[in-house]
């Protein structure tokens, strides 16, 4: 009997004893999980706390760069203005004179068989919005040409062939036409040419039509050799620089008054 009741205790001391070793155990598991958790919770807070101090620090960055830069650039625009005004200045001259489209008188050279082809598209065109200061020169009567421009088509009556004859018959009618309007200017363009005339008249206005000016692109890269009759079939050697009409060139009045001698 004591036999069995010695066996029963040892049992119940040795189930005892391993159910409290598997309670601590558990106990010890539990308490390593939090403390495993406690320190991941403040791993992370700790780099969200350091990932917001380096946002912060790089928006404060941002923020010093782009003052910086704003003040650099606003700085740099204010240093400029001086300059350009100076270059724009220099690039720009003081008008000489004030004009206006109303003195400038443009001539228009042209022959009949350019009347559908060319004609049409500059009336249609910077003609249509210039027809007080240009004038057509031709060689042939057009009714249609007169209905559209009146008395600014003239028929010079020249031959319609491209010589010097016929250039300088017509050029002498411009010439003559010119000098009765009484402008102040005497531009002499092609039927093949577009005027921009707000530019033209901002250029002419840089120099006195009262004094000799002759405005134009050169034919040639040097002066052009002729010979002048003095009388007594004597001959003089001459050189000039011509501004050939293709391009169109101007005339002031100044200069133009002293040319009616051999106008």
């Amino acid at each position: 009997m004591l036999k069995n009741n010695g066996k029963k205790t040892a049992i119940s001391v040795a189930s005892t004893a391993c159910l409290c070793l598997l309670l601590l155990l558990v106990a010890v598991q539990h308490h390593r999980v939090q403390v495993d958790e406690s320190e991941t919770g403040g791993e992370e807070r700790s780099l969200l706390q350091d990932a917001a101090r380096e946002d912060a620090g790089g928006a404060q960055v941002k923020k010093g760069f782009s003052a910086y830069f704003t003040k650099l650039t606003r700085g740099r625009r204010e240093a400029e203005k001086p300059a350009r005004s100076s270059s724009a200045s220099a690039a720009e001259p003081p008008p000489a004179e004030d004009i206006s489209a109303d003195d400038i008188f443009i001539a228009v050279k042209t022959t009949k068989k350019f009347h559908q082809s060319r004609l049409n598209l500059l009336l249609d065109t910077w003609i249509s919005r210039n027809m007080q200061q240009t004038y057509i020169f031709t060689d042939g009567e057009d009714e249609e040409l007169k209905k559209k421009i009146g008395s600014h088509a003239i028929n010079t009556n020249c031959s319609a062939a491209h010589s010097r004859q016929a250039l300088s018959c017509k050029m002498a009618v411009e010439y003559d036409k010119f000098i009765e309007s009484g402008k102040k200017w005497f531009c002499h363009v092609d039927d093949d040419n577009y005027v921009n005339v707000r530019t033209l008249v901002k250029h002419l206005s840089q120099y006195p039509h009262t004094q000799d000016m002759y405005i134009g692109k050169p034919s040639l890269d040097r002066p052009i050799e002729a010979t002048e009759r003095l009388g007594d079939n004597k001959m003089k050697p001459v050189n000039f620089w011509f501004a050939t009409g293709g391009a169109g060139f101007c005339v002031s009045r100044g200069l133009a008054l002293k040319m009616s001698p051999w106008a």
